[in-house]
């Protein structure tokens, strides 16, 4: 798992989408890295805006219910049409 987050880590900051979405599941997770949902909300945030509908759906699961952001059912909303306009 510590391989795969540090070839995510860098296809993430190349803006590779899908890498960083799997690395928002690899913080969520804790799998190779310590688990840190504000890390997680970051890269699935990035992902995101780039159209990712996993990454939107996960977003807007942890505005709903607080977890690494604050609670804020209006930016779950948000989050699950980030990308589609």
């Amino acid at each position: 798992d510590k391989q795969a987050v540090a070839w995510y880590q860098k296809a993430a900051q190349q803006g590779d989408v899908r890498a960083q979405n799997n690395l928002g599941i690899m913080y969520a997770e804790g799998r190779g890295v310590a688990q840190d949902d504000k890390q997680a909300a970051a890269w699935w945030q990035k992902a995101a805006q780039q159209g990712d509908a996993g990454a939107q759906n996960n977003l807007a699961m942890m505005y709903a219910e607080g977890i690494g952001v604050a609670k804020n059912l209006q930016q779950s909303m948000v989050a699950k049409s980030i990308g589609t306009a």
